[in-house]
């Protein structure tokens, strides 16, 4: 029979590791510390075969859902990067309707052109307040151009609050599943961390 003084050996060693993986919230670490686990849990099947084998098994179903929380969070923090990409892209494309739009309207309202500029740069709205804005010009909403640019930008606008909605609710599951338990511990351990939902524009 095994001395205690093993036993406690062992528990001292997991405990300790244990503490350190969780403060370094390393990746890195945490596979380190899985392969330590993994060791102790053979060193304790030859002292102890009843408690190695019980060891093992944990061990076992507990890398298994360490896998699988780890594929988890992975595919949802790639989801939040692949919507932020895509309101860049449609952020982009807004804002190169814009200049076009603002040197076909310059025709119609030159003495205007400043108050049209500060208009539809400003961010969040513009197509409405630019509707707002060339109501007193009936040949210009009559102008086919016109009413093209504004589909095209009424669409992008439409795209960059599609895209922000899928960006939050991206940021939302990925929060909800690190913030279960025992997922907070173990995604902390990975190396994961809460996501924020700050402005769009300042992450970009």
């Amino acid at each position: 029979m095994a001395s205690p003084t093993v036993f406690l050996a062992i528990a001292l060693v997991h405990l300790g590791a244990a503490a350190f993986v969780l403060t370094q919230r390393n990746c890195n670490y945490f596979i380190a510390y899985v392969a330590l686990s993994f060791f102790t849990g053979l060193v304790l099947l030859y002292v102890s075969p009843v408690l190695g084998i019980l060891k093992l098994t944990v061990w076992f179903f507990a890398l298994r859902y360490s896998i699988r929380l780890y594929n988890v969070l992975i595919t949802l923090a790639n989801a939040i990067d692949l919507a932020l990409g895509g309101i860049r892209v449609a952020l982009t494309r807004r804002q190169h309707i814009l200049p076009r739009m603002e040197r076909y309207v310059a025709n119609y309202a030159r003495h205007e052109q400043t108050t049209f500029r500060q208009t539809v740069q400003a961010r969040g709205g513009g197509a409405r307040n630019l509707l707002a804005l060339v109501e007193s010009y009936p040949a210009l909403r009559a102008s086919q151009t016109f009413q093209g640019l504004l589909a095209e930008l009424v669409d992008a606008e439409n795209q960059v609050y599609a895209r922000r909605i899928a960006f939050n609710e991206g940021i939302r599951a990925f929060n909800t599943e690190l913030g279960r338990f025992p997922n907070v511990i173990l995604g902390r351990a990975m190396g994961f961390a809460t996501r924020s939902y700050e402005t769009v524009e300042q992450n970009l």
